[in-house]
């Protein structure tokens, strides 16, 4: 994207508190579902869930995706936020082995997925704390 784009960026959220679902939900209903209009009520190429705002992972990519389209200003970061941000980001979000993966656009959201486990490193691996 152009400089002055880049300049006039706000740095991203620090927590998903920060994100305000009322203009991101405007973004989504009102912008995002129809410039990306895809069949996911009786698809199983595409899933997705209509309380998407239940998902951490989808909140901050749908953001994501509302920041880079207000940071547009000319047709090359048109087609870049097209080719470099919606439809990776996109596909990821409709994938249906990703994070709506139980979840159906007719029969709404399914809270079924855990998290990742993970196990703390030993000790002997564990970095020194950094000095201040």
């Amino acid at each position: 994207m152009a400089d002055s784009a880049a300049s006039s960026r706000t740095p991203p959220p620090d927590a998903l508190g920060e994100i305000d679902l009322n203009v991101l939900h405007e973004f989504v209903s009102g912008s995002l579902a129809t410039l990306y209009a895809r069949e996911v009520h009786y698809s199983h190429q595409a899933t997705w869930c209509p309380e998407w705002w239940r998902h951490d992972d989808a909140v901050e990519v749908l953001e994501l995706l509302r920041l880079g389209r207000l940071a547009i200003d000319d047709w090359l970061s048109w087609s870049d936020w097209w080719a470099l941000h919606a439809r990776p980001h996109m596909a990821a979000l409709l994938d249906p082995d990703g994070t709506f993966k139980f979840c159906s656009a007719r029969n709404g959201h399914k809270d079924m997925l855990e998290p990742l486990p993970c196990t703390p490193p030993p000790p002997a691996l564990r970095a020194a704390p950094a000095a201040a």
